[in-house]
């Protein structure tokens, strides 16, 4: 009686996980990983049922977990050796993370014929491209909707060609089959004109992944945005994860985001699929101090992250070291890679680390597989060295300030140079800051106009060919954008899929190649404390109530009285003496 409870409770798990995926109900980002987790749990009480839940891959590939794609499908060719949709399946899992050459290396062999009439030309076409393929893509279509769909997966998913893709998907749709694979071909065609967000394998054995486009918080950081309420905040937290932008990005300093995102996490029903990365940030004061800053502080502060955000785990843990001339970074670093053995991280990677500093810490063992740095248009100073390292390990490149804060957006275009003191937030300054590395305001103008021609070719805006041109570099593998406002998803899904050629490049290249920087190693501006970049950083934000935040908050006093004497404007003054009373409370 009990077994055959527990085959009726899998067997129903198994239905859900089925019908979760296809009627998606228009939210397919949050369906695809409800109905993983339907099947998983169907695995929980019947192992057994493995090899046959073909259903199973399809919810992992539709919810970014390719490695669980691939473990499935192979799994599945134990007792479905000739069907060919499962070598096709596997190759587009596989590809997702290792590319289609590796994919096609690797494809799965089948033990028998799939005697379906468009299977041989659906195996070929994967196995040697469309160019090997006896018959037009016109007389292959005519084959009917399995053909359709796999042709138009073939350049959506393996191509990149969206374009290409979108009448080979519609005419599938169209005509859909009446099978369950006839559901999800119309389920696909939904998600396609709902611009799937493209997303990165991060290397390693944990399936982890994140959309190209992450979700910033530094913005949210109390007293950094005003008028923005922590209501209207979890609404925009909600929006972008219904969007399909699942992953936020935020850190340990920056005031009460890990709470507001922890409280999202609690309260709303869309968050399963949610990605969090924050950051382990020592201050300035304890870096070289080995009593202080030990393993047991770096597990606390990591925990106290963990409580913040009410999760088990932080899913990408980013280390950022304020002074590298103090080497304990790789000590520390390894300190954060026995959290990750303790499952308190799932995943470590680096923040504004330059390429020497890196090397290090990779030499010592420790996992890393991301490194957040700034890069935009302006600020290309990763080329230089990091890129190369990235390249060379597999470590993406999380990439922020690559909308300079709003510098590089169709508002700006045309606009009389801003005096620094006339600047609302930090933000501004930080990125008008580098406008003056880059060359001065009138060399700035000169890009952002080059940067409108290229947008009027593609009939984007400049914040979309900002955020493409980066996402063009190699070894980057997204990009944080700071998203105070729903009203940006559209133009980042937009620039997701945006594909500048190689005139474009070409075009901002050739201002870019006339400036006269920001020249150096990834973040060495920054780091120096005494020049104009490490002047405006805040050193030492971990402990309220210590001697060193309250040193902090001092120097901020003494800049603000400063202001006041300069005789700077009234809106500055207010805006300055809103955060340091947000900090004293």
């Amino acid at each position: 009686a009990t077994s055959a409870s527990t085959a009726i409770q899998s067997n129903a798990l198994v239905q859900k996980g089925a019908a979760l995926l296809v009627d998606d109900g228009g939210d397919g980002n949050v369906a695809s990983h409800a109905a993983l987790a339907a099947f998983d749990d169907a695995l929980a009480s019947n192992e057994a049922l493995r090899p046959y839940l073909w259903q199973r891959g399809l919810a992992a590939f539709y919810a970014g977990k390719f490695a669980i794609g691939v473990e499935q499908f192979s799994s599945n060719m134990s007792v479905n050796g000739s069907d060919v949709e499962e070598v096709v399946w596997h190759m587009l899992c596989r590809a997702k993370l290792d590319g289609i050459d590796v994919a096609r290396a690797n494809m799965l062999q089948m033990n028998g014929n799939d005697d379906r009439i468009w299977a041989d030309h659906v195996l070929q076409l994967f196995k040697c491209g469309i160019e090997a393929l006896p018959l037009s893509s016109e007389k292959l279509s005519a084959l009917g909707s399995y053909m359709s769909f796999y042709l138009g997966l073939y350049h959506e998913e393996l191509l990149d060609d969206r374009l290409s893709a979108e009448p080979y998907l519609k005419e599938a749709q169209g005509n859909p089959t009446d099978d369950y694979m006839g559901r999800l071909m119309v389920m696909h065609y939904r998600r396609f004109c709902n611009e799937r967000i493209p997303v990165i394998a991060f290397k390693g054995d944990c399936s982890y992944n994140c959309p190209r486009v992450i979700v910033g918080g530094w913005q949210l950081s109390a007293g950094h945005h005003e008028g923005f309420d922590e209501t209207s905040a979890l609404e925009n937290m909600n929006n972008h994860v219904k969007a399909g932008f699942n992953t936020f990005d935020m850190g340990d300093i920056y005031t009460g985001v890990e709470e507001m995102v922890g409280k999202y996490v609690r309260t709303y029903d869309h968050h399963q699929g949610v990605q969090l990365h924050s950051k382990f940030v020592p201050d300035l004061d304890i870096l070289g101090n080995d009593v202080k800053l030990n393993q047991e502080y770096v597990r606390r502060v990591v925990q106290r992250s963990c409580n913040r955000l009410q999760v088990d785990a932080l899913d990408l843990c980013q280390f950022h070291w304020w002074d590298t001339s103090i080497p304990r970074y790789i000590e520390v670093a390894q300190y954060l890679n026995q959290l990750r053995k303790e499952n308190l991280v799932r995943q470590i990677g680096l923040t504004n680390f330059d390429a020497s500093a890196m090397a290090e810490i990779i030499a010592a063992g420790v996992p890393i597989v991301s490194t957040q740095i700034q890069y935009s248009v302006l600020d290309q100073r990763p080329k230089q060295h990091v890129e190369a390292l990235c390249l060379k390990h597999g470590i993406h490149m999380l990439c922020y300030g690559v909308l300079a804060g709003g510098f590089l957006t169709d508002r700006w275009l045309g606009v009389e140079e801003v005096p620094i003191d006339k600047l609302e937030n930090r933000s501004l300054v930080k990125y008008r800051l580098i406008i003056d590395e880059f060359g001065g305001w009138t060399k700035y103008q000169e890009l952002l106009q080059a940067m409108k021609k290229v947008g009027d070719c593609h009939q984007t805006s400049i914040a979309e060919v900002a955020i493409a041109f980066v996402l063009s570099r190699p070894g980057v593998g997204s990009c944080i954008i700071g998203a105070t406002s729903s009203k940006h998803i559209q133009s980042s899904l937009k620039a997701c899929h945006l594909k500048l050629t190689e005139s474009d490049l070409e075009i901002i290249d050739a201002v870019a190649a006339t400036t006269s920087g920001p020249r150096g190693p990834v973040y060495e501006l920054e780091r120096d404390r005494h020049g104009r970049h490490g002047r405006i950083m805040r050193y030492n934000l971990q402990e309220l109530g210590t001697e060193a935040h309250v040193m902090e908050l001092i120097r901020r006093i003494r800049q603000y009285c400063l202001y006041i004497e300069e005789g700077k404007s009234l809106k500055t003054h207010e805006t300055m003496r809103q955060r340091l009373l947000q900090e004293l409370m």
